[in-house]
């Protein structure tokens, strides 16, 4: 798995931030500094990058992706 740092986002709590991934705000210095914190922290960035390959590979499914398919069909075929 890789390490992914991303802009915080709307839901970003329902996703596990800071256990499969981590983010920063809009705001450049924290940017800096959580590559700064991250470059020299590799044991747990690795950490990050492989709780989030397990969680893609449990959750994001192509079954998954097919299931909310349907409950979406479901939803407007009302």
């Amino acid at each position: 798995g890789a390490f992914c740092l991303t802009r915080e986002f709307p839901d970003m709590d329902e996703y596990g931030p800071g256990t499969h991934f981590d983010s920063f705000d809009n705001n450049f210095n924290n940017l800096k500094n959580k590559i700064d914190y991250y470059l020299h922290c590799e044991e747990r960035r690795q950490e990050i990058a492989r709780l989030g390959n397990y969680y893609a590979h449990e959750n994001w499914t192509w079954q998954h992706r097919i299931n909310e398919l349907l409950k979406l069909v479901e939803k407007w075929s009302g």
